[in-house]
């Protein structure tokens, strides 16, 4: 049963790397993973717009609005109005960056140690396959 190995390898690199690549340490904030997304595409493109965190969550504005209210309360992003004063902008704050460079350097630690134990060829081999079934290539690609 081709499916369930996958769900059971799925949840175990899942749990894994919860465990490796935790976003933030409990002490500093309680973040949940749609926060930490959030806050992601945030500083990645900042200033953003309400619509634009929306349309780059696959969510609806009032749940984008959610989390960036709860990541504002968490001072990891602040809202100001654009110049041209016609819409709200969101930009992450120094502990919100603090936290993504956090989260990357420890997602960085997870895959040096896969690479390590896979090799270069299945590495490249994991990355091509995981581009094809997620977002991941395409937030990369907006980025740009």
């Amino acid at each position: 049963m081709a499916n369930h190995q996958l769900s059971q390898f799925l949840a175990e690199v899942v749990l894994t790397s919860h465990y490796l690549a935790e976003p933030v340490s409990k002490t500093e904030a309680e973040i949940s993973d749609a926060e930490m997304k959030c806050l992601k595409i945030i500083n990645s493109f900042e200033p953003i717009g309400m619509q634009e965190i929306a349309a780059k969550l696959h969510a609806s504005k009032p749940r984008a609005t959610q989390l960036v209210a709860l990541l504002e309360s968490r001072e990891m992003v602040t809202r100001t109005v654009a110049d041209d004063r016609r819409r709200i902008v969101v930009r992450a704050s120094t502990k919100g960056k603090k936290a993504v460079a956090l989260l990357d350097k420890r997602y960085d630690e997870l895959a040096a140690a896969i690479e390590k134990r896979l090799g270069a060829t299945d590495t490249a081999t994991l990355v091509r396959l995981l581009e094809v079934i997620t977002p991941l290539n395409r937030l990369q690609n907006d980025n740009k």
